[in-house]
Order: structure tokens, then C-alpha cells, then sequence
């Protein structure tokens, strides 16, 4: 019999050379002929390439076994010697010089796995799927299950045995946190408590945030399941889509990044939105409006061709470049009024004539993800009052529509085409002006 993963290529080439008078009998001999002979060269092609992949690693292991093992563990923790200037110590503690080569390796560096464990990562999946259905929960935890019971231990680890020893011993350092550095991607060691209290003191400022006194998760909840569960009935979202904008419980986190090249290191805040409840809804009404970025001008997406651009502009002797900065882009944004500016810009773009949502249900989706800016930081829950939340799929979007929108309003006498671009809150223009003059203006 022939085999059914094979048919597809029997047929395409037996009708790629076959004729009208071949008989039936004659055919069903071909194709069977056929599938042997495939089935022969995959075995052969499949032979060599396990023959190639075993002589490669044979070849390796043997290369292994002439260093010596002191001299790999030496190297390892010695290797990153030059780049352990990309760790700055700003904490009390002490580390060691193969300490900070272990942390060189940088924030994203991942040791392999060695083992799962079974019972807690099934848990947490159990857990993270409550609100789906039985079915689809039951499927899910099954597919799991099977991968976990399938899975082997990698033969090779991505850092040797010293280096795991010396990284165990900074996770038990307690009274430290290591983080990013907000410029220059350097890895920063700061005291625990001196970082929660940085952090805590930009979280005091009243203007921009509230501290709450219950966690916003369950009226969140609410609010959202209300919407979707209303557009789903209204049949303008199918149950798979439901359950996707509604299976996520989780609030947006921060983090601090400190300014090292500022004096006392202040932070700046980064909220962490990926995989949080209002993600799904962001991703999803993102879909439909990112075709709006089109229409924005003077915003620097290619550094490449921005770089070449300005390099091949000429002024006048009367003309100048200065540059500008928006502060604090986001917190200053109007969400209502940027939403506004981005329906008008659907609208206008005949986008809705083919959705089955409303411009009213677009919209409604866009304030529910941009004005519930809730997070959590150090078991203490927050609202930022104002602005865009950071972190948001739609906000980088939502804020060029609107500063494109106020440019054509309110900066003509500097808003002149090819003679001004912006990256996210830089701005850089080609101006008669005098600095004076553009303090003023």
C-alpha cells in the first residue's frame, strides 16, 4: 500500500509524466514502483545525514576531551574579562571578579534547562487557563503533559559547572537586584532596598500616579468580559476570539532603570504589558488600526535612511538644525482627544466598510486599553492618572497619530515638509530661528 504521507508527491510526479492512453493497472504498478523508490531515497538521504551529524559530534567530543577541565572551567569565567566592563557595581555588596564575568554574559544570556518540573508547571497552566473552556483546558494540560513527558535533558550546557556554582551564589544574594541600565544596555548591581525606594519615590509623584488601596484586577475583569461578551453576542467576535481578549488575569508590572550617566542615578519607569490582561485587546484593535501609520509624516521609523536623508539635505547660510525634546511623551498625551484623531483617521480611510465592528465598538476597545493604566510594583497596586500607558501595544502609534495631528496644528511657522522629523519624542528640524526664538515659540 502506499503510504498516505507520500501520495502527494506520487501523484504530482506521476501526473507531471504521465500520458492519456496509460491504463488504470498500469498506473496503480507505476505509482506503487514510485513509492518504493522514494521511499528508498529517503531512507538513504535520511542515513547520511544522521552518518554526517554523528561524525560531527564524535569529532567534537573528542576535541572536548583533550582540554583539560580545570583549563575549560579557567576559560569559561576568564573569556569575559573584557567585557566585564559592561557591569557597573553601585551596591554595597562585594562580588568577586568571576562573579561579574558571569553576569557580563548580559540580562538575556539563558542557561539551559537541566530539568522540569512536572507538577509545577502543570499548576501553573491549570491555573492560567481557569477561564477557558473544559475542553480546550483539558487539550491544552494534555498537550503539555506529553511534551514534558517526551522531554530529555539537552547533552550540551551553555555554561559550565563553576559558572552555574558562582551564579547560584548571586541568586542568594538577597539584599541586591541586578538590572538594565537605562542607556548603554550596561547591567547595573544596586542595593534591594535603594532600588525599591527609587522607584517608590517616582511612584509618589501625585500628578501622575494614585496609589490604590485594593488590587484592580476583579473590576477589570468585569469591565472587559462585559464588552467582549456583549460584541460576541452581537456575533461581531467569534467564541475562539472571546476567550483569547478575556484569558489573561494579570496586571502590568514595572521596573526601574537607573541613569547612570545622571548624578544620583535616578530611575526611569518601565511597565512591563506583555502577556497582561489588556494585551490581548491592545494586539487585536492594533490589527486594525496599524495601517493608520501610513498616513503620519515626518516620523523616523529606518535610522538608515533617515541618516542618509540628512546627509544629502542642504540649507540655506540663514538656516540651522536644532533639536527638541518632548518631555514625557506619553504621560502628556490626551487619551480621549488622541482617540478622537485616530477614529477620524479610520473613518477617513474606509478601513470600518469591511469589519464587522462599529467605529463605536473601536473605539470603546481603544479607551478600555489605554485609560485602565493599572500595575503593580513591590505587592502595592497603582493607577497611572494621565497620558498613555507605557508599555502598551497601541501607544507608540496612538502617540505619532496625535503628534502628527498637533505638528499640522500647532508648530506651522516649523512644521515645513522635509524640514522636520521625530523619533518617538526627539525632534529635529530645519529652522530660520534663532535659539531665542524657539524658546519663545
Amino acid at each position: 500500500m502506499i503510504e498516505i504521507k507520500t501520495q502527494e508527491s506520487i501523484i504530482a510526479c506521476y501526473l507531471q509524466n504521465a500520458t492519456s492512453n496509460i491504463q488504470v493497472q498500469n498506473a496503480i504498478n507505476w505509482m506503487n514502483k514510485y513509492d518504493g523508490k522514494f521511499k528508498n531515497e529517503l531512507i538513504k538521504n535520511r542515513s547520511k545525514k544522521i552518518e554526517n551529524l554523528q561524525e560531527e559530534q564524535e569529532k567534537q567530543e573528542k576535541q572536548q576531551q583533550q582540554i583539560p577541565n580545570d583549563t575549560k572551567e579557567h576559560n569559561s569565567l576568564t573569556a569575559g574579562k573584557a567585557n566585564i566592563d559592561n557591569v557597573v557595581n553601585i551596591s554595597k555588596a562585594k562580588l568577586n571578579e568571576k562573579q561579574l564575568a558571569v553576569l557580563s554574559k548580559g540580562l538575556e544570556f539563558v542557561p539551559t534547562q537541566n530539568s522540569i518540573n512536572a507538577i509545577t508547571t502543570i499548576t501553573n497552566c491549570e491555573t492560567s487557563l481557569n477561564s477557558t473552556p473544559q475542553i480546550i483546558k483539558k487539550a491544552a494540560i494534555s498537550e503539555i503533559t506529553a511534551f514534558i513527558n517526551t522531554w530529555k535533558k539537552p547533552k550540551n550546557n551553555n555554561m559550565t559547572k563553576e559558572e552555574i556554582k558562582v551564579l547560584n551564589e548571586i541568586k542568594s544574594m538577597n539584599q541586591i537586584v541586578i538590572i538594565q541600565a537605562d542607556k548603554g544596555r550596561k547591567i547595573v548591581i544596586m542595593d534591594k532596598l535603594e532600588y525599591i525606594d527609587k522607584v517608590e519615590e517616582k511612584l509618589n509623584d501625585q500628578e501622575v500616579y494614585e496609589k490604590l488601596m485594593k488590587d484592580p484586577t476583579d473590576e477589570l475583569k468585569t469591565k472587559l468580559s462585559t464588552v467582549i461578551t456583549k460584541l460576541h453576542q452581537q456575533e461581531k467576535i467569534n467564541t475562539a476570539q472571546k476567550y483569547q481578549l478575556t484569558g489573561i488575569d494579570d496586571l502590568p508590572t514595572i521596573r526601574g532603570q537607573p541613569k547612570l550617566h545622571k548624578a544620583n542615578h535616578p530611575m526611569r519607569i518601565v511597565t512591563c504589558s506583555r502577556d497582561t490582561i489588556l494585551s490581548p485587546i491592545s494586539r487585536f484593535v492594533f490589527q486594525i488600526i496599524k495601517e493608520l501609520r501610513s498616513t503620519i509624516t515626518g516620523t523616523v521609523i529606518n535610522t538608515s535612511k533617515f541618516v542618509e536623508e540628512i546627509s544629502e539635505k542642504s540649507i540655506s547660510k540663514n538656516e540651522r538644525f536644532a533639536s527638541l525634546d518632548i518631555c514625557d511623551l506619553y504621560a502628556n498625551i490626551p487619551v480621549q482627544k488622541a482617540v478622537d484623531i485616530t477614529m477620524e483617521k479610520l473613518v477617513q480611510s474606509k478601513k470600518l466598510e469591511n469589519l464587522k465592528l462599529t467605529k463605536t465598538d473601536i473605539k470603546n476597545l481603544l479607551l478600555l486599553s489605554l485609560k485602565n493604566n493599572y500595575f503593580k510594583f513591590n505587592n502595592k497596586f497603582y493607577k497611572q492618572k494621565y497620558g498613555l500607558p507605557m508599555g502598551n501595544t497601541l501607544s507608540p502609534l496612538i502617540a505619532d497619530i496625535y503628534m502628527d495631528h498637533y505638528s499640522k496644528e500647532h508648530l506651522q511657522q516649523i512644521n515645513t515638509p522635509s524640514k522636520l522629523w521625530r523619533y518617538v519624542d526627539d525632534i529635529l528640524i530645519i529652522t530660520t530661528m534663532e535659539e531665542e526664538q524657539l524658546k519663545q515659540y
